[in-house]
C-alpha cells in the first residue's frame, strides 16, 4: 500500500495544524514549488511549509479512549470499495461517527470534530 494512503491527507493535515494539534509525526507533508510531497522526517529548518502526516497509529494515540473503528466492504448489502468508520464518545455523552476510504482521514475527521467542539484540547 502506498504510504500516502496510510497517513492523513494533506488537506486534513493543514486543518489539524490550524487547530493547534501537536505537530510531531513520523511523516510530514511539505509544499515545494506548488507541489505537495511526503517526507519521512520533520524537515526541521525546511525552507517550505510543512504539515504533520499522522499515521493511523499516531492518531489512535491522540483520540480519546473508547474510540472504535470498523472496516466495511459492503454498503446496503452490496459490495463496495473498502471504507472505514470511526465512532465513539458514548460514555461522555458526545457521540461521533465519521467515515472515509482512508482510515487516517476518518480518524482525523473525528479528532477535528472533538477539538472544534471543545470536547478535547488540541
Amino acid at each position: 500500500m502506498e504510504l500516502s494512503k496510510q497517513v492523513v491527507s494533506f488537506e486534513l493535515s493543514k486543518r489539524l495544524k490550524e487547530l493547534g494539534v501537536k505537530q510531531e509525526s513520523a511523516f510530514y507533508w511539505e509544499i515545494q514549488n506548488d507541489e505537495v510531497r511526503l517526507f519521512r522526517d520533520d524537515r526541521e529548518g525546511a525552507m517550505h511549509p510543512t504539515f504533520p502526516a499522522f499515521t493511523v497509529a499516531e492518531l489512535g494515540e491522540l483520540l480519546p479512549s473508547g474510540t472504535c473503528s470498523n472496516v466495511f466492504n459492503y454498503r446496503n448489502g452490496k459490495p463496495c470499495e473498502r471504507y472505514y468508520r470511526i465512532f465513539g464518545g458514548y460514555d461522555d455523552g458526545h457521540p461521533f461517527e465519521f467515515e472515509s476510504r482512508n482510515e487516517a482521514d476518518a480518524r482525523t475527521l473525528a479528532l477535528i470534530y472533538l477539538v472544534e467542539k471543545g470536547i478535547m484540547e488540541p
